[in-house]
């Protein structure tokens, strides 16, 4: 994570980017006294691991988030705890790489593969065909299904998780919060606040079922008393790809020299993806990567040594 948030600080740099990614803190809140208890025995591992993360007094957080009545046994604070608003970040990416020459095509739903030898020579899409130097399968959940057609499996499942926006109020956190025991997150953007968690293995049906969203609301409520959940603004499900030790899968597809795989970032998401997307650069373009790739084999599973 410490990697991807450097990445991410220098590729937010850039003025298109600019203010997609916030620091401001990242607060952990517990609302029973044996959850704050077990989130206090993390700290000595965190900040082992260059986490700078500590107790939040009362006072203090009165302090950080003035007017917000957190009913909680206690808090923590993550210093360095980051916040991406993803959907400005990938609009602003996507205008960033297109004005540096790069070609992005939507809506190219992927149907078959050419394939000579060890090498794809040709991607049938459905808008039409490519034929790229390399390949890579980056498809979150469908990446499964693509890698299939090359007869390569993949140890995947879906985890469904879902966000609510609301309209933000007196009763909205300034800076990201992570519900401890609830395991939900709230992230302010503005005049708004997003409000999301569950995970619910259900395939690849993306359907919003509206007792896991009163669900999260709920959870939200109780340790946020004044938020207000009365106006749902927006109401979204999504398809997170997990793997069983819930590390990513990447590397070379095992019986091609021009297939890689990045998938598996699970429910942490950008949290990973710009360190696996490195590392990706690095095995596609012939560098030493800077990790094992061991670790992330694609058939780890199937050879047991996850």
């Amino acid at each position: 994570k410490q990697r991807s948030l450097a990445l991410l600080r220098e590729i937010c740099a850039e003025d298109e980017l600019a203010g997609t990614l916030t620091e401001r803190g990242m607060i952990l809140a517990c609302h029973t006294e044996q959850g704050y208890a077990k989130a206090l025995r993390t700290i000595p591992a965190a900040t082992a691991r260059g986490v700078p993360l500590r107790e939040l007094d009362r006072a203090e957080l009165a302090r950080l988030e003035p007017g917000v009545d957190f009913a909680v046994a206690g808090t923590l604070l993550n210093e360095e705890g980051a916040a991406l608003r993803i959907p400005a970040f990938l609009v602003a990416l996507a205008a960033a790489l297109r004005a540096r020459d790069v070609d992005i095509v939507t809506g190219a739903e992927v149907r078959d593969f050419e394939v000579t030898g060890r090498r794809v020579r040709a991607v049938r899409t459905a808008r039409g065909e490519l034929r790229p130097a390399e390949v890579v399968i980056a498809a979150g959940v469908w990446s499964a299904a693509c890698a299939r057609m090359l007869g390569v499996g993949l140890t995947l499942q879906p985890a469904k998780g879902y966000t609510v926006t609301l309209p933000a109020g007196p009763g909205t956190p300034t800076r990201p919060a992570l519900l401890s025991e609830g395991k939900v997150a709230v992230m302010p953007l503005g005049d708004r606040v997003r409000v999301g968690g569950t995970l619910e293995l259900s395939g690849l049906d993306a359907s919003i079922s509206p007792r896991r969203v009163d669900g999260i609301l709920h959870t939200a409520r109780r340790y946020l008393p004044a938020l207000d959940t009365g106006r749902r603004l927006d109401v979204w499900s999504g398809l997170r790809p997990c793997t069983p030790d819930s590390l990513p899968l990447i590397g070379r597809a095992d019986g091609y020299d021009n297939v890689s795989v990045a998938t598996g970032h699970g429910h942490i998401g950008m949290g990973l993806a710009p360190a696996g997307g490195q590392l990706l650069a690095q095995l596609v373009s012939g560098a030493e990567p800077d990790l094992p790739l061991d670790t992330f084999a694609l058939d780890r599973f199937q050879r047991g040594i996850s």
